[in-house]
């Protein structure tokens, strides 16, 4: 049995309408990994593993730097969204009879 419209082989979360909540998850995702890598970073610190020690810290590094730039674009696609709406409100929009004639230095 098959399913109409949907197609298999694209990626979960890619389509434009739920891309934050797909950006939403990555995030958690990887923050879920920072929390387990700093985890064992303190038991390789208990451990006097100075070499595991920075290789943790290393990539808790990275994985941070991905989630701010997941943020970064979360952001950047909400505000895009939010500064777009009353741009197209005001330039498509004619003012009624009412809205011009009010004078606006009464």
């Amino acid at each position: 049995m098959s399913i109409n419209g949907i197609n298999p082989g694209s990626p979960a979360g890619s389509s434009s309408p739920g891309q934050n909540f797909g950006i939403d998850a990555k995030i958690r995702s990887l923050e879920q990994k920072v929390q387990k890598l700093e985890r064992e970073k303190g038991k390789a610190l208990q451990q006097k593993n100075e070499e595991l020690e920075k290789k943790l810290e290393k990539q808790i590094q990275e994985l941070e730097k991905q989630i701010q730039q997941l943020k970064q674009q979360k952001k950047g696609s909400s505000e895009e969204a939010v500064s777009d709406a009353p741009e197209q409100n005001r330039a498509g929009r004619l003012p009624s009879g009412d809205e011009a004639s009010v004078d606006t230095y009464a």
